[in-house]
């Protein structure tokens, strides 16, 4: 049952500007948004993805719902996760933690040197939701903790394993600073730097440096990333260390970020048709199915920036359901039918998968694709695989800048131990 809508005779419109103006555009960004493999950007080097039995992923610094995994060291601050497993059965879990440099390679710190007591516990005892089918328990786990102390700074991974198999489910990427010295990062926008004229973002920075850093040419180094992509981390190529006490650093043209980056809204609070952007609902399906309306090229109605968490704001209440959401999607003739078309988004880790691609709907007329959701707030974007490529399509309004969240990392050398301690770390948006 195919919606009517005034899109097509919109895109007509477009069509017809664009060509008057002549113009080529083809709905698909360009460089830098290009990724040349598969590979989530949100991803880590060595970074195990989180499978399909747990969903609804929280990782953050506790009490600060949808902030960085980053803490102070030395300090009260504690990170804390929460996630949900498929499942009719109570599971226990082991936790190990690794410590890593700068680029995500294992450091050579023995265990002995960066944890006060162990690298590794384990928990449990969670928590059988109250909502109809799937079954699922909930889990919570906060460290540092009696068991988990760190002794050093720098990049960690948490690794999450089933206590009785052994095998590894998944890991995350998280920071701890010792937040020391003064750092002053920037944004400028760059106008028409970017594909078709897009709007492009320059970072640039100052950093007052403590008095035991000797020698800042040779010890201190940036990190910078945008909207949490933390597997697509960028260390700036112009730095200057001629300040008395500081140092500066500022991306190249060739690093520039894109200011014009925005995602879908998906909000599943209310599993209800008033809510605007459910079309229709299946509750006799088990679990229940929602019908999205449908998402149209170059045309959308809800789009956001920031990502916020990477995985979405989840219901934490205990009868909060999980649904199977259909995803629909119209490309108005503007994608090559030989395009394969994927869906990303905070529920799948922003993961290229076979299991999120569009496929055609004979009856509705429409690439559709489906994921199991629990209620909550989140984010996706669509993008397509051609000439050997992902990249992102886009829509008419990202041509213009939007604001964006980054984050900055000081890394300092140790001339003694051999690692990356994490000197500072500063969260910034773009206007």
């Amino acid at each position: 049952m195919k919606e009517p809508s005034i899109y097509k005779i919109l895109l007509s419109v477009f069509v017809l500007f664009t060509a008057a103006c002549g113009g080529g555009y083809s709905g698909l960004e360009s460089d830098p948004e290009v990724v040349k493999s598969t590979t989530s950007e949100f991803l880590v080097p060595g970074q195990s993805p989180i499978p399909s039995s747990i969903k609804g992923v929280q990782f953050y610094r506790k009490n600060y719902p949808g902030s960085p995994p980053i803490i102070r060291l030395g300090t009260s601050d504690k990170l804390e996760l929460k996630f949900d497993e498929l499942s009719s059965l109570s599971g226990r879990y082991r936790i190990n933690i690794t410590h890593h440099n700068k680029d995500w390679s294992r450091s050579s710190l023995a265990d002995v040197w960066v944890f006060d007591n162990s690298s590794e516990t384990d928990f449990g005892g969670g928590t059988l939701n109250s909502s109809e089918r799937p079954n699922f328990y909930s889990y919570s786990f906060s460290f540092p903790n009696r068991e988990l102390q760190f002794l050093v700074s720098g990049n960690y991974l948490l690794h999450i394993y089933d206590y009785q198999s052994g095998i590894e489910l998944f890991s995350l990427p998280f920071f701890v600073t010792e937040n020391k010295g003064d750092l002053q990062p920037d944004v400028e926008t760059i106008f028409n730097a970017g594909p078709y004229g897009a709007a492009m973002h320059e970072l640039s920075g100052k950093f007052l440096y403590p008095e035991f850093v000797e020698f800042p040419q040779f010890d201190l180094s940036y990190t910078l990333v945008q909207n949490r992509y933390w597997g697509s981390n960028v260390f700036p190529n112009e730095t200057s260390f001629t300040g008395g006490d500081f140092t500066t650093f500022r991306t190249t043209r060739n690093q520039l970020f894109a200011g014009y980056k925005e995602f879908y809204n998906l909000d599943l609070r209310s599993l209800s048709t008033q809510n605007a952007q459910i079309y229709g609902i299946d509750r006799a399906e088990i679990p229940q199915k929602v019908i999205l309306r449908t998402d149209y090229f170059n045309f959308s109605s809800d789009l956001r920036t920031i990502t916020e968490t990477g995985f979405g704001r989840p219901l934490q209440s205990q009868d909060a359901a999980y649904v199977e959401v259909i995803f629909r999607y119209e490309t108005q003739g503007a994608i090559s039918r030989n395009s394969e078309i994927f869906l990303l988004g905070d529920f799948n880790q922003w993961k290229v998968s076979e299991d999120f691609k569009l496929d055609y709907n004979s009856e509705s007329g429409f690439l559709e694709t489906s994921a199991l959701i629990k209620q909550g707030i989140y984010n996706y974007r669509y993008v397509v695989f051609e000439d050997g490529q992902i990249k992102p399509l886009r829509n008419l309004e990202t041509l213009n800048q939007k604001p964006q969240e980054y984050a900055a990392f000081v890394y300092y050398q140790d001339p003694q131990q051999q690692y990356h301690r994490l000197l500072s770390t500063r969260i910034f948006y773009s206007e």
